[in-house]
């Protein structure tokens, strides 16, 4: 049989072995990149929603005058005296963030986004503590969409511009 030319059915066999194994392997490579991108999706519109969430509530307390004071982190609703637009308060309702301003109240956060706890700790409103006014806000937030429940902690404190009770 010199002069045959051609592969073996063993040739055969093992080359489209290795050959699913390959592609077994890439699919399975798509479908881990396809969720990291999911994954990743959902941790941008957590953190874009809850930035935009914090600057408009950080902007407004800057400016306000805070009355409540609450050194145990447990107060779950702010309110403010803002100097333009009356009585301001925030808090969470269904796990969506609310202002209530002059009798009527507007969502702040999308309803993708849960906000699971936001907290309050007020310290420096009393009058005549010598410490100028400032907030912590402490909050855990998490998607509602999508297969993975993504949860962030986060935390600013802002300090606001309002001392006028010191003097």
């Amino acid at each position: 049989m010199t002069g045959n030319k051609g592969f073996t059915l063993i040739e055969t066999i093992t080359s489209i072995f290795i050959f699913s194994i390959l592609v077994v392997e890439i699919g399975g490579l798509m479908a881990q990149s396809t969720n990291l991108e999911r994954r990743a999706f959902s941790a941008q519109k957590i953190q874009e929603n809850t930035l935009a969430v914090l600057e408009t509530m950080t902007r407004e307390i800057r400016v306000g005058r805070i009355s409540n004071q609450d050194n145990n982190c447990t107060a779950t609703l702010l309110t403010i005296e803002h100097p333009t637009d009356g009585t301001i308060s925030y808090s969470v309702s269904n796990g969506v963030v609310q202002k209530t301003m002059a009798g009527s109240t507007v969502n702040l956060s999308s309803s993708e986004v849960n906000f699971a706890k936001l907290n309050f700790c007020v310290q420096g409103s009393g009058v005549n503590d010598n410490q100028q006014p400032r907030v912590t806000i402490v909050s855990i937030v998490e998607n509602r969409v999508g297969a993975d429940i993504l949860q962030f902690n986060i935390q600013t404190t802002v300090v606001s511009r309002e001392y006028s009770d010191e003097f």
